[in-house]
């Protein structure tokens, strides 16, 4: 068999497309012949499975270089994106501590007259007294202004993200019901540290 002409850019980009289709070498050559017998065929009728293994060897070649020239390129875009999420969770849980809500301390300097549903907040230098059904009524209010201003996805993409922080918190809403304080000092360091465990549907994206 005489020495065959070397690939054009389009035979090649005609056989790279079937072998990442997944087409096996014998099906590669069989869409050949079908195409030749069609009268369809813009390149040399090929038959020798060599020609095939050596474009599956360019390909894999190429796939390595490629993917980390395209690494290269999107990480630096991947991180952006993920600081701009984690900027906006920071954000929001800025937003459920609103009103000096991070300010609050446990009211434990009231004597006999202290009252386990009554805290502390400091307020312009000044120390306030709030009942838990006022501090819970904030705490819900504060949350009405995060749907407002993000909507239900992203406080839910937060929520996903502060149950992977506290696993024995699986209901944010009810753990401001039932213990205030305890999400005010779960959320604290999340609006400080601007990074966040676990993944949502927007960081699986990125993965």
């Amino acid at each position: 068999m005489g020495k065959q002409s070397k690939p054009t850019a389009e035979e090649l980009r005609f056989v790279y497309d079937l072998i990442a289709k997944g087409y096996s070498d014998l099906d590669i050559v069989a869409e050949y012949t079908r195409l030749y017998e069609n009268s369809q065929l813009m390149f040399p009728l090929r038959g020798d499975k060599r020609f095939f293994k050596d474009r599956r060897r360019e390909l894999d070649a190429a796939s390595e270089v490629l993917q980390e020239h395209i690494k290269r390129k999107v990480d630096p875009i991947i991180s952006r994106y993920r600081k701009e999420h984690f900027d906006h969770l920071a954000d929001i849980a800025n937003l459920l501590l609103a009103g000096d809500l991070d300010k609050i301390l446990v009211d434990t300097v009231r004597g006999s007259s202290s009252r386990s549903d009554e805290y502390q907040i400091l307020v312009n230098g000044s120390l306030e007294t709030i009942s838990q059904h006022e501090l819970v009524m904030r705490l819900e209010g504060n949350m009405e202004a995060v749907f407002v201003k993000y909507g239900f996805w992203d406080f839910g993409c937060f929520e996903s993200h502060f149950k992977a922080e506290y696993s024995h918190c699986q209901n944010l809403a009810g753990l401001l019901e039932s213990n205030p304080i305890e999400l005010i000092e779960a959320l604290r360091p999340l609006a400080q540290r601007k990074t966040f465990k676990g993944t949502c549907p927007v960081c699986k994206d990125w993965q």
